[in-house]
């Protein structure tokens, strides 16, 4: 027997080889959620947490896979109303290693979990490109990866939205790992009308950072653990200050710590170039492209004029 939370099956889906493996199935409308947490264990999902509400907690879905004590990365993807998926796919390698593909209408293309060299041998699946987009996916067993993947597309607005193809291309060169093989995300500077920068509470650097856009839209960098990690919320930021440590770790190797805050400036104090401050902080305007790598023990982030290409 399968039990789906919706009241029939939903029809026309999406069916990897695998999609009787998971007792337990789940659709979501893209559309009617506030984002999605996908845990990552190096290169595989180990599952998926839907926030449905503000008050959602990714910590709720965790606690099955983290009393098995493994350790995971939390990848979140925002979503809003005003700018809605268009595109939904996965990339995978021979190994089987597996990256989310989103597209929304506004911000554009964002890939989810480790990103590989150029040259490495992908294969990207577009498995669903319209609106409204509802994935599928199948809870699954304690310690195992995630087995059941799908996605429906809405009947509507297909050819408005072609399944364009996502970016091959990886940020070079990588400045805490090179086998390439880290988590790397990015986000536009301008015209963003309030940022989330989340922290470690223990040590105080930053995790991660959400950007709200002017006109709808949304971007996460680093580990954004909603309701996790303490969280500080700045409206309208003028710049980002900003500094990554670089940690001794043992002979011939160094670690990396991400230090960061917006603030805020009146009109009388504008802030149009990079600023040096003390302690090896860096005031940066709210311009150009903010990069952010990680992986379970070291981050590195740093601020472009330059687009992604």
């Amino acid at each position: 027997m399968v039990v789906w939370n919706t009241p029939a099956p939903p029809l026309g889906l999406y069916e990897p080889a695998e999609f009787n493996s998971s007792y337990l199935r789940h659709v979501v409308n893209l559309e009617e959620v506030r984002g999605l947490t996908f845990f990552f264990n190096v290169s595989r999902v180990m599952g998926i947490h839907v926030h449905d509400s503000a008050a959602s907690c990714a910590m709720d879905t965790a606690k099955g896979i983290f009393d098995l004590k493994v350790d995971m990365e939390w990848i979140y993807l925002p979503l809003c109303r005003d700018d809605p998926p268009i595109a939904f796919g996965t990339r995978t390698t021979w190994a089987g290693d597996v990256n989310i593909l989103v597209r929304t209408q506004r911000t554009g293309g964002v890939i989810l979990g480790r990103h590989y060299y150029s040259g490495a041998p992908l294969r990207d699946y577009v498995l669903a490109a319209g609106r409204p987009i509802s994935i599928i996916y199948g809870e699954p067993d304690p310690g195992q990866p995630l087995r059941l993947l799908g996605a429906h597309p809405g009947l509507s607005l297909l050819a408005e939205y072609p399944a364009a193809p996502f970016s091959m291309a990886y940020p070079q060169p990588n400045p805490i790992n090179y086998s390439c093989l880290n988590y790397f995300s990015w986000a536009p500077l301008a015209n963003v009308s309030s940022t989330v920068t989340f922290y470690d509470e223990a040590s105080g650097r930053c995790r991660g950072i959400i950007f709200h856009y002017e006109g709808g839209g949304a971007r996460a960098v680093g580990e954004c653990r909603l309701h996790v990690d303490r969280a500080e919320r700045v409206d309208r930021p003028a710049r980002l200050c900003f500094w990554t440590e670089t940690v001794p770790t043992r002979p011939h190797c160094v670690s990396h710590r991400v230090w960061a805050r917006f603030e805020q400036h009146p009109p009388s104090k504008p802030a149009n170039e990079p600023d040096q401050l003390p302690g090896g902080w860096v005031a940066w305007p709210m311009r150009g492209i903010v990069k952010f790598w990680f992986e379970r023990l070291t981050s590195f982030m740093a601020v472009e004029d330059c687009p992604i290409r």
